[in-house]
Parts: C-alpha cells; structure tokens; sequence
C-alpha cells in the first residue's frame, strides 16, 4: 500500500513521539479536518514499546537542554487542559541524587555488623524507608516545579484518542517497509503492508489525493498499574 503526501501526513508508529506529531499537527491553525487527513501506521499496537513502559520521568535538569524546557512546558498545558492528574496521573516529584554501596559484600558487612563507623546520613523524613548505613550522601535535583512524572502508556492512548476524535486521522495496523522519493529526493510518499496484506499475500495501491483505507480498532490491553515514588 502507499501513502502520497500532499494534504496528507503520514506518522510512522503509535507511541508517543507519533501520536504526539499527529496531535500537534492537528492543532496547527492551518490545519483542517476538511482538507487534511493523518495516518498512523503502527506495526504491533499503540505504546507497546518503549511509550508504554517508561518511567515517565518528566525534568528540567534532563537533557537535552535545547528541547527540555519546551517539553516540560506542554506536558504542564496538556496537563492543565485535560486534567492530566486524573487521566494520566501527572504529578509533580521532588528528586534526589542518593550515592552509596549496595554491593553484595557490603550489604553481608553492613547485616554483620562489620562496617567501619561513619557520620550520618540526615535523609528527608519521607524517605525513612531507606537504610542509611548504605548511603555515602545526596544532593537534591529537583522540585515539583522542576521535576515531575506521567504514566507514559495512559498518557500515549490519551493522545492518541484525541487525535482520532478529530476525525482527521486513521491508525492501521501496518508497517512502514519504504520511503518514497521523487528525482530529487524530496519524500512524496511511504510504502506499508497491513497484516491483512500478509495473510492474503495481496497488494494494493491508494493512488495520490486519496484516503488511506479506514483504520481497524485495535484491542489494546488493560493499563499496566505503575509503581510510584517520592
């Protein structure tokens, strides 16, 4: 199958960094549901990768430095405008830098009792749960302004469903296998199978100024429960 770009954009993977690209196209003030149409071709499922198991660690003091500070800033919008608290449990950390030796014959010595006496470590209160005897020191990185955390699979279907409400946009269940260029090299176009297409070894072409074919719904499992921290 193909995918000709002219009114038509083409977003190769539903994970974030994809259904991300769709949704800010679509909020472009020139862009029109009427004219213009997206499609996302996804390979497996949406946030099955990388997007739907992060941390979703979300920090100025990350890197790298041309582009934290604006990424921050749209998670904080796109958090404010949809409540992501609720939708994708968007909140604000304070971070840490903890050095210490958690080697195995350290953590035997320290069990023992065989460890050299050493100062204190004075730990924030809410990390109580951590034994000081391993810890060497710790610097703080960041506050909840600086520093903040997101589920990232929840975060990447929320998108991803609001971008296909627009009705501007198809996510198929295909994979990109090349590129299409013109004499000059410029991208006119990309090439793709569906599963369809592999079980039924036929081809098909959309010819430039047509839709993709619709999307099929994919069956995406339950959100995976994340682990949270201080």
């Amino acid at each position: 199958m193909w995918i000709f770009f002219s009114l038509f954009h083409s977003t190769i993977g539903a994970g974030i960094v994809g259904v991300c690209t769709a949704y800010y196209i679509t909020r472009h003030p020139k862009f029109s549901p009427e004219t213009h149409h997206i499609t996302i071709l996804e390979a497996r499922r949406p946030a099955s990768g990388a997007s739907g198991k992060a941390g979703g660690l979300l920090a100025m003091w990350a890197f790298p430095q041309q582009i934290v500070p604006l990424s921050f800033q749209l998670h904080q919008e796109l958090a404010e405008e949809y409540n992501g608290a609720i939708e994708w449990g968007y909140r604000g950390l304070k971070t840490l830098c903890i050095e210490g030796d958690v080697s195995p014959t350290n953590l035997r010595n320290i069990a023992n009792q065989k460890t050299p006496k050493k100062p204190a470590v004075d730990l924030p209160e809410d990390l109580n749960w951590i034994n000081t005897a391993i810890i060497d020191g710790w610097a703080h990185l960041g506050g909840a302004d600086s520093t903040a955390q997101v589920h990232p699979y929840k975060f990447t279907l929320f998108i991803l469903k609001k971008v296909l409400e627009t009705g501007a946009v198809d996510l198929i269940s295909g994979k990109a296998t090349e590129v299409v260029t013109n004499d000059t090299g410029e991208a006119v176009g990309v090439k793709y199978t569906t599963f369809i297409d592999k079980q039924n070894s036929a081809t098909r072409a959309a010819s430039a100024g047509k839709k993709a074919p619709p999307s099929r719904k994919l069956q995406t499992p339950s959100s995976p429960t994340m682990n949270k921290s201080s």
